[in-house]
């Protein structure tokens, strides 16, 4: 069989075209399969040949996709805690998971975190984060802002509040809480719960 090089207009690609008719078949498929992967450039992201505006697109629709995946989260996990669930305040934990509350050690692992966590819940009536500032990258967000907490421990009412930063995970494919940072402002004052 005779093979003759024959280059695509338009492309830097080399493609190799057998001169049979019995071949032409298979000739003709490449050149479609390579001209709907020209088309396709312009529609992804980071295919090459893309025209760049339609990554800017599919970036808003992931950063999208995240913070909405995230807020439900946050709701979801606020709500738990307000209802003191602690089976389901489980569930939003990644099993590495990680919690720095206040001046505290960091505590690593979803058992040690809960253990954490139920002392804070039973020890407050619920808490309010709201988020100032968020970002993602591949399979992970990241949110900060404010928290409230309102809490009351031997007696006594306090309102707490701070900053938070809290990083999500797509695990499992689901959306889960890979660590925590609850930072009071004032140093006077402990975490609900605490020792």
């Amino acid at each position: 069989m005779d093979v003759v090089e024959r280059p695509l207009k338009g492309q830097h690609i080399v493609a190799w075209f057998p001169t049979r008719r019995v071949a032409a078949g298979m000739g003709v498929a490449i050149a479609l399969s390579l001209g709907s992967f020209q088309s396709l450039a312009g529609q992804f992201a980071g295919v090459p040949g893309g025209d760049g505006f339609s990554a800017g697109n599919n970036m808003a629709e992931y950063y999208a996709d995240i913070i909405f995946n995230v807020t439900d989260l946050t709701e979801r996990w606020r709500h738990a805690w307000a209802a003191n669930d602690l089976e389901a305040l489980e569930e939003f934990y990644h099993p590495n998971a990680t919690l720095i509350a206040g001046d505290e050690n960091p505590i690593r692992g979803r058992d040690a975190v809960m253990e954490r966590i139920t002392q804070m819940v039973q020890s407050s009536d619920e808490i309010q984060t709201a988020i100032a500032d968020f970002d993602a990258s591949g399979r992970m967000g990241w949110v900060s802002g404010l928290f409230t907490i309102e809490s009351e421990e031997n007696g006594n009412r306090q309102t707490l509040t701070g900053i938070h930063s809290s990083v999500f995970l797509r695990y499992k494919g689901d959306w889960v809480i890979r660590s925590q940072v609850f930072r009071i402002d004032s140093h006077d004052v402990g975490f609900p719960g605490g020792s």
